[in-house]
């Protein structure tokens, strides 16, 4: 990063008028590792977003592309608006500290704050912004290398600047023209939810979609609600048909597919303690990156509406466009949407549907085209496109539209990974950098690891899976409170990453996880119920490859006692203590 050639571009806001106002465009330029032989090129990613900074992502791309870097130059541009270039705010978005926002009202009150510069963040503007860097630098040819929105960043670039472009890797993608009602996501959620339990045997596949039919029924009747905290308050949310089909979807989060049977289940029988606690995190880690300095809602908000497709027309005025779109929600299929309602489905939370409705929008400058307009040449470069097979985000599906824009492209499908298939399996990114070296595909077998199903979560001490103690005979409590003690464990870990972003998070059943230290590693526990009939306090240190702390069991369901504790990733453990009065020092497997 010391050699890092850092500057900026000025550009006009409007590029239709040139004199009037400008801004300026951040780019990072990390010069190729080899230098005494020339360059085999530039290579320019986006991470996504839209709305995220490109170069706040700068240490993640030199790590896992280094091998590219050797004889490649990486450009690394903030798109207009984001991060270092010309960062947009929204204020509304900023103060929101409620779980379940109305993202419609949201984001006609940020356009209402951009004002006149709303309609000049689309991914047109952007691309020619990055083409202004590439001639200030006087560079040649880009190898671009697209994440979910960048890979439709890319394609945009791509068909306005051919004759600057190697190659195309896009990882996650969809095309340009995408379906604003998101069956193609809802098909792929379900296939994502069949390939989980046929692979892991531990569910069925058409089971599950029928208990979450039953359920999407029951909740669109009669919503659930609990409370949770956001940041030291507790709120009310809202359990509807249009949450149970935002876990469905997933945003991509391979891993929600393997929690989401035990929790529907639970919740059909009179738990819904799991569903909760699932739906609680998705949406939180949404407040999370609200509210995240490498991402700008603004920014987001002004591309979604300005190049995004939607069924209303911005030439009518909001009251029409509400009405067009309830028309065409209306119209829907019930096939389409199964298992879900069309107003269900459409609750998700994927982009279009009727985020924009309130956008301000100029009609002289807004909606008239596409950023790349029906019938448009690609230019005849390789592509390869990456998809998780599990990714309902940007499915296998949308994938193989985008490629078929371009006369050379080829998909590869990731076998148990979800959207942009490097955050899922090393082989992924592998394949890539291999293919943007060599402009060869790599066909050979690539899979993330296989998503595990969890079991439904025990509503008392007794039921919870027991643990295996090796060499010697333990009482059935001390069976129970060991397994307990797992449990909780196991809590905390899929609470982890709010715990370090919020600073605590709640436990299964009540009771919460309180982060102690600075390092993000210390966690103490605060009455934590993962069943009804026991409570654990106590204090947990998360390490990598393991667990260790102290806890204390109280409550009818296990021997009141304490515990010194040590579970390890490969899943054994220790616990030494008193339970019940008696010494305890045991070995054992979970």
């Amino acid at each position: 990063m010391a050699q890092a050639q850092c500057g900026r571009v000025v550009v006009p806001l409007d590029r239709n008028r040139p004199g009037s106002a400008t801004i300026s465009v951040a780019y990072v330029l990390l010069p190729r590792q080899d230098r005494s032989r020339p360059s085999l090129g530039t290579l320019v990613p986006n991470p996504g977003g839209p709305g995220a900074s490109t170069i706040d992502q700068a240490e993640w791309y030199v790590t896992k592309l280094g091998p590219l870097r050797e004889r490649r130059d990486m450009l690394l541009v903030d798109p207009r608006g984001t991060g270092r270039s010309s960062a947009v705010r929204c204020a509304a978005a900023e103060a929101v500290r409620t779980l379940q926002p109305n993202i419609s009202e949201l984001i006609a009150a940020c356009g209402k704050e951009l004002g006149s510069r709303a309609n000049f963040y689309g991914s047109a503007a952007i691309a020619d912004d990055i083409e202004a860097v590439r001639a200030a630098l006087e560079l040649d040819h880009f190898d671009l290398w697209g994440e979910s929105y960048g890979t439709y960043l890319m394609q945009v670039y791509a068909s306005r600047h051919p004759a600057h472009v190697r190659s195309i890797l896009l990882s996650g993608a969809y095309p340009v023209d995408f379906d604003p009602w998101g069956r193609d996501r809802l098909r792929a959620a379900r296939r994502a939810i069949t390939l989980v339990c046929q692979r892991s045997g531990d569910c069925s596949g058409p089971v599950v979609l029928r208990e979450v039919e039953l359920l999407a029924e029951r909740l669109r009747r009669h919503p659930l609600s609990f409370s949770v905290d956001v940041s030291g308050r507790r709120q009310k949310a809202v359990v509807d048909e249009a949450a149970l089909a935002q876990l469905v979807y997933a945003g991509g989060q391979a891993a929600i597919y393997g929690m989401l049977p035990a929790a529907v289940h639970s919740a059909l029988h009179g738990d819904p303690a799991a569903l909760f606690q699932l739906l609680a995190r998705t949406q939180l880690e949404g407040l999370a990156l609200m509210h995240s300095s490498s991402v700008s809602i603004a920014a987001y908000a002004a591309t979604d509406c300005h190049d995004y497709p939607h069924v209303f027309s911005y030439l009518d005025d909001p009251a029409a466009r509400r009405s067009a779109y309830q028309q065409a929600l209306a119209d829907l299929p019930g096939d389409d949407v199964w298992p879900f309602s069309a107003s269900g489905w459409a609750g998700a939370g994927f982009e279009g549907v009727d985020d924009c409705i309130g956008w301000v929008a100029d009609s002289s400058s807004l909606g008239a085209t596409p950023p790349i307009s029906p019938g448009s040449p690609m230019p005849d470069v390789p592509v390869l496109v990456l998809s998780g097979d599990l990714d309902a985000n940007t499915p296998t599906e949308a994938g193989r539209l985008a490629a078929a824009g371009f006369p050379h492209a080829t998909v590869l499908e990731i076998p148990n990974a979800g959207h942009t298939p490097g955050d899922d399996a090393d082989c992924a990114i592998a394949i890539a950098i291999h293919w943007v070296s060599t402009l060869k595909a790599d066909r050979r077998g690539c899979e993330a690891d296989p998503i595990s199903v969890a079991v439904a979560s025990a509503k008392r001490a007794a039921a919870l899976p027991p643990v295996s103690v090796r060499g010697e005979r333990v009482s059935r409590k001390v069976r129970t409170a060991l397994a307990l003690s797992v449990a909780v464990v196991g809590d905390l870990g899929r609470q982890s990453e709010l715990v370090r972003f919020f600073g605590e998070a709640d436990a299964l059943r009540s009771g919460r996880y309180v982060l102690v230290s600075e390092e993000g590693k210390d966690v103490l526990l605060e009455g934590v119920k993962v069943v009804s009939d026991a409570r654990v306090s106590g204090r947990l240190t998360m390490d990598d490859d393991q667990v260790v702390g102290s806890l204390t069991l109280l409550g009818r369901g296990v021997p009141d006692g304490t515990l010194k504790l040590k579970v390890s990733a490969d899943g054994t453990g220790r616990a030494s203590g008193k339970l019940g009065g008696r010494p305890v020092d045991v070995r054992f497997t979970m």
